[in-house]
């Protein structure tokens, strides 16, 4: 009876989180911020690894140096610098935080994660989906990385709810994402996840990444979308403007955390206060060399996590990786503290759970 309550008091804790997480406005964050605080405190006498944190944290780290860099340099300290700065480290040390508390048992707190979030969306958007089938939501980002934990773990009856609430939320890019992610997953697991490929799939998204933001730079993206007849809401426009702001000049210096913002906000112009586009923005900061850079940062995490644990779970960081990449294209989720909770406490349950034996084709 004792375990159920708990289990019950869980849940309802992540959904009051996920609730307060899906509103705008700064009190989500005192709330996680409280939660933080209070798992930390429990969790002070047990013991946990120092190498999870590293491993998962590289690209945060290199993030943060390369923007402090650029933003020293160019004397470009704002007020959206320190915000960025909160906007990126709170998630990752909440879901720290829950690591250390439960351990190895941080794969159960997912499971209770992925539940208070369904009740989070049902429960307020229940009598409009009723009305209407569909609708959309920034949860959808989060059905989609469950949907992708699940598959890693082959449990498919959640991967079926997960399914299901991404066809809900209603967002295409969610859904291509998945379905892109999967299929390389997919791929990796006929060839016994070769670390070999995965550096060489990543190697490909990080050439991709930079033809498209050439394609940005170039005029060619908003040509091509405009040819087509795609409907991008004024975003390429925009992603135009603010390059030829920057000077156009796709192997440009970084400008420094913030600076992006700061240019919206001086522009105000309607449905704009962020980029919508995620890669672009970390190309203004950090720069051609910075992004190649904090790419790369990735690659190591991939090869640390093969190294110290096994090519399976090496597949899994990828598998989130190319997934976050696909949405930075469209969206700014760097900043959405609703996806980044649940996706670093993917990352800290995958490295929490037991060692498996560490298996490739070059050691068969």
């Amino acid at each position: 009876m004792n375990r159920l309550l708990k289990y019950l008091i869980e849940i309802l804790i992540m959904f009051g989180l996920y609730v307060v997480c899906d509103n705008p406005g700064t009190k989500k964050y005192i709330v996680i911020a409280f939660l933080m605080l209070v798992f930390l405190i429990a969790g002070r006498k047990k013991k946990w690894n120092a190498e999870v944190f590293l491993i998962v944290s590289i690209p945060v780290a290199v993030y943060f140096l390369l923007g402090f860099f650029w933003t020293f340099l160019n004397a470009s300290a704002y007020v959206d610098t320190v915000k960025i700065i909160i906007f990126w480290l709170i998630p990752l040390i909440f879901a720290f935080s829950m690591y250390i508390f439960y351990g190895e048992k941080m794969t159960h707190i997912v499971d209770v994660q992925f539940l208070g979030s369904c009740l989070a969306y049902l429960i307020p958007k229940g009598r409009f989906i009723l009305e209407t089938i569909t609708v959309e939501s920034m949860f959808a980002y989060v059905y989609g990385a469950f949907f992708i934990y699940y598959a890693y773990k082959k449990r498919w009856e959640f991967c079926a709810v997960a399914a299901a609430l991404m066809f809900l939320t209603d967002k295409r890019i969610v859904v291509l994402a998945v379905a892109m992610t999967v299929s390389i997953q997919g791929f990796l697991w006929l060839f016994r996840d070769d670390k070999r490929l995965v550096f060489g799939i990543w190697g490909i998204v990080t050439a991709i990444i930079n033809i498209y933001l050439w394609m940005i730079y170039s005029g060619t993206l908003q040509a091509m979308m405009e040819g087509i007849g795609i409907n991008t809401n004024g975003r390429t426009k925009m992603y135009g403007k603010v390059t030829e702001w920057f000077g156009g000049d796709f192997l440009m210096a970084g400008k420094g955390l913030g600076i992006v913002e700061e240019l919206l906000a001086a522009w105000r112009v309607k449905d704009f206060a962020n980029l919508h586009n995620d890669l672009l923005k970390f190309h203004i900061e950090l720069g051609f060399v910075g992004l190649l850079l904090l790419l790369t940062s990735y690659g190591v995490a991939f090869y640390l996590v093969e190294k110290k644990y096994s090519a399976s779970k090496m597949k899994m960081f990828l598998s989130m990786a190319i997934y976050t990449m696909i949405l930075f294209a469209t969206d700014n989720v760097s900043i959405y503290v609703i996806y980044l909770i649940p996706v670093y406490s993917i990352y800290f349950a995958v490295l929490s759970e037991h060692r498996e034996e560490n298996v490739s084709i070059e050691k068969c």
